[in-house]
């Protein structure tokens, strides 16, 4: 017969048969104290040495009892965010946890039927993944105000070398490339060229001139496929353009990447983008965000 074992060092296993030790020694201290062989210091020497083995112990069942972890409510789990027997410190995500019993759906609507959806009503929701089912909700919440990011679009001036937006609250060049946005100027960069195909690699540099400060952008972008993507205002034969790059600003560099869509032959603006910003010497997520096409006419 072939036996394997294995064996490691646990210094909690050593600390607790050391604690038994030591229960066992002042048993005895008592016995010989009682019979008069040792002094009363003496005993209370055993005692402390037990008191202070006990508060080990107790120590040692709070850092364990801390291990553990109780999730705040039923669900399911994703997939996990850390490999076994890794460190982690309060604040680390290690799993998401799901409630799958009542699902809360963010979505967004133009502007101008903000006024035509209230608390409370009836709400019929489709979505992609389960094609032909339809899920009955209501609203619980309305966000009072209006996301700016989201606002309409209007053409409302074009030069030789600009369109101008909203009275010139957003200014592009004639390829949709943004020069301004509220208050924030954007040098001429070209995140847009003026011609797409797969394959195609370009590198652009500009600079962002906010509130807060300078930044500026050295960037790397390939037109990576072609594909049919669905947005609020439809769907859109689109050139995918995947970019990363550099954005240095006042407090140090931060690392993007991200892709948007384009259907140069429908829409001068993105059909959708995505953008996440990491910190460049941790990887650490800084801010994530998609933009999408709410609805568009031409004229």
């Amino acid at each position: 017969m072939d036996l394997k074992f294995i064996e490691r060092e646990d210094p909690d296993i050593a600390r607790a048969i050391a604690m038994e030790a030591e229960r066992q020694r002042h048993t005895r201290a008592k016995e010989l104290f009682e019979q008069k062989f040792i002094t009363k210091e003496a005993l209370e020497i055993q005692a402390g040495t037990v008191a202070r083995q006990e508060a080990r112990v107790q120590e040692m069942q709070a850092r364990v009892d801390k291990a553990v972890i109780w999730a705040p409510f039923d669900g399911v789990v994703g997939l996990r965010e850390i490999s076994p027997g890794a460190y982690v410190k309060a604040g680390d995500d290690i799993v998401r946890l799901e409630n799958l019993d009542s699902i809360k759906v963010d979505f967004r609507i133009p502007e101008v039927y903000l006024a035509k959806v209230g608390r409370d009503q009836a709400v019929a929701i489709e979505v992609d993944a389960f094609p032909g089912e339809t899920f009955q909700g209501h609203v619980y919440a309305v966000q009072p105000v209006v996301e700016q990011e989201t606002r309409t679009l209007r053409v409302t001036k074009v030069t030789d070398t600009k369109v101008i937006y909203n009275g010139g609250r957003r200014v592009s060049d004639l390829l949709g490339n943004p020069l301004r946005i509220r208050k924030v100027r954007i040098s001429g960069n070209q995140n847009i060229p003026a011609e797409f195909a797969l394959g195609k690699h370009w590198s652009t540099r500009w600079i962002t001139d906010r509130p807060n400060g300078r930044e500026e952008t050295d960037f790397e972008l390939r037109v990576t496929a072609r594909e049919t993507i669905t947005v609020p205002a439809g769907s859109f034969d689109c050139f995918r353009v995947d970019f990363q790059g550099l954005a240095y600003g006042p407090k140090g560099a931060v690392a993007v990447e991200g892709r948007y869509w384009m259907a140069p032959d429908k829409v001068l603006q993105m059909v959708a983008q995505e953008v996440l910003r990491k910190a460049s010497n941790k990887g650490k997520v800084l801010k994530g965000l998609r933009r999408e096409l709410v609805s568009y006419q031409q004229g």
